[in-house]
């Protein structure tokens, strides 16, 4: 970025084979064609109030600079780890050694109105020009691996050291990665922070060391430069060893105080694994922390992007923990296409702080804890159908079942047919919520519009996004997990005579048939589950 805040993307002109090259370093800046004694040389220079110093660093760093090699004198060391050296015949070089043990140290940008980075305007969905969709794997990949290998599977952790600055860029990209600042040319010889390309690269890195790791019988996820993993305890230490010399045999550098050998207990992407008892949980610290952000929150009416993705930030840990909170994340994310500017201060609607409500009542009863659920989701571990009509409702899971003549306040609210199916469900989770602590939940429903809206949290009706938030917020309460499949009206004959229980005897007639011989117990539904617990 030159003087004036502008991003300079295009070096091309400006460099060739012979022109730039780095020798143990991680960083190249070069001053712009100019003799060190022309009187114009713009270098940092002892003095310069703009860069705080460090003692000079103990070596000699080895140069390349127009072609000849040479020892650079140390002028002097900034708080960046970058230093001025002089190489002999040329203009002041700037570069970055790598020194073992040297802390990285970022300055605080000066305060603006217009908060440009380097990696302003650089795509963020496109890789050399072509589309790309960065994912990475999430807590659930890894649970699932503790799942597979049973309660009381032991787990491992291995980390990459400055990982990013291990993935040296091609020279011939060199003009891709440079920027001007106070008359100098900075070019990045390594993976820069803040790119997403940075991260899609170094994903794929750490994605072939752990498809090796595969290929040699062992399962881990890998989260960028951390690689975590589980298995028998038979087999945890072999696997655990395994990793940290296949890293080492593949030229990386491992992060060893970092490294976390077999336990039952382990923290992964931030959130606590206890194997024996197949729980993850959120530590009380982290959890009074959100409580006082949320708080802070709520008389907030303006927010700047930056903090909406802080805030975010700070809720995903729970998230990871309690699915159906996902939904209430899914939203404050979708807030932010509206916030193109980081650093500009815009409105917060009454969606922004309806979600906040959500949050702020389900961290009041929630402990932290949630079970890990261990059967596969394609069979569920309960099936409940549910059937709406105008004036009634009615559902059956397992031998239990329900039917309910609406309460006047509903009737009287001449609501649409897809807001009863939806307000229905609500229902059968409030009576048989407690059951399903645990559980993945399928629920039939013929209401496309009803399916639509709790399987993706969407929907133009403020009615159907209050029902689908009372619901999550039951099912993070009560810790299970739903899905909703849509079937025909013909196939949902039992909830559908359940819903018109009360206009003729022979609706019951039919469902009592329709059951054969098992036998079903009736549950009670008093008028009050048709109120929601929580004003979202």
């Amino acid at each position: 970025m030159d003087n004036d805040g502008i991003v300079n993307s295009d070096y091309s002109s400006m460099f060739d084979d012979d022109i730039v090259r780095c020798v143990d370093s991680s960083l190249v800046i070069v001053s712009e064609a100019q003799s060190p004694d022309d009187g114009n040389n713009t270098a940092p220079v002892e003095g310069d109030s703009n860069f705080p110093r460090l003692p000079a660093l103990p070596f000699r760093p080895s140069v390349q600079f127009f072609g000849h090699e040479a020892q650079a004198d140390v002028v002097h060391s900034d708080s960046s780890r970058l230093c001025s050296v002089l190489a002999p015949g040329a203009c002041p070089v700037l570069i970055a050694p790598v020194p073992h043990g040297l802390p990285t140290v970022i300055q605080p940008w000066p305060p603006s109105q217009c908060r440009l980075s380097v990696n302003s305007g650089i795509p963020t969905d496109a890789y050399y020009g072509v589309p790309f969709k960065l994912t990475l794997p999430r807590l659930d990949d890894f649970l699932d691996i503790v799942v597979a290998k049973g309660p009381a599977c032991l787990m491992f952790k291995r980390d990459l050291r400055r990982y990013y600055r291990q993935i040296p860029v091609d020279p011939k990209d060199y003009a891709l990665l440079g920027f001007t600042w106070r008359g100098l040319v900075f070019v990045d010889t390594s993976l820069p922070f803040g790119l997403s390309s940075s991260t899609f690269l170094a994903q794929r890195v750490s994605d072939a060391v752990n498809y090796v790791f595969h290929l040699d019988g062992y399962d881990a996820v890998n989260y960028i430069d951390d690689f975590g993993g589980a298995d028998e305890p038979d087999r945890a230490t072999d696997a655990y060893e395994h990793l940290g010399k296949l890293i080492q045999d593949l030229g990386l550098e491992e992060s060893a105080q970092k490294a976390e050998p077999p336990s039952t207990y382990m923290t992964f992407v931030g959130v606590g694994v206890d194997s024996v008892r197949m729980i993850v949980e959120v530590t009380p610290q982290r959890l009074q922390e959100v409580s006082d952000i949320l708080f802070q929150w709520q008389d907030r009416d303006t927010a700047t992007r930056r903090d909406v993705e802080s805030l975010i930030g700070k809720l995903m840990y729970i998230a990871k923990c309690v699915r159906s909170s996902r939904l209430f994340v899914s939203r404050l994310l979708r807030l932010l296409s509206t916030m193109p500017d980081r650093s500009h201060s815009y409105p917060l609607g009454e969606e922004f702080h309806k979600d906040l409500a959500w949050w702020v009542a389900f961290l009041r009863v929630y402990n932290g804890i949630s079970i890990i659920p261990q059967e596969p989701w394609s069979v569920p571990d309960a099936v409940a159908a549910t059937d709406s009509c105008l004036t009634g409702c009615g559902g059956i899971c397992g031998n239990e079942y329900f039917h309910k003549e609406f309460p006047p306040a509903i009737l009287q609210a001449d609501n649409h047919i897809a807001y009863l199916e939806t307000l229905t469900l609500v229902v059968a989770a409030k009576i048989w919520g407690p059951k399903w602590r645990g559980k993945r939940l399928q629920f039939l429903c013929d209401s496309a519009d009803t399916v639509s809206v709790l399987n993706t949290g969407k929907a133009k009706d403020a009615g159907l996004l209050a029902c689908a938030r009372e619901l999550w917020w039951i099912a993070s309460r009560e810790e299970f997990q739903i899905k909703v499949t849509h079937i025909s009206g013909e196939t949902n004959r039992q909830a559908d005579h359940l819903s018109r229980w009360h206009l003729s005897l022979a609706h019951q007639d039919a469902f009592l048939q329709l059951t054969d011989t098992r036998v079903v117990h009736e549950i009670f539904v008093p008028d009050d589950f048709f109120t929601f617990l929580c004003p979202f």
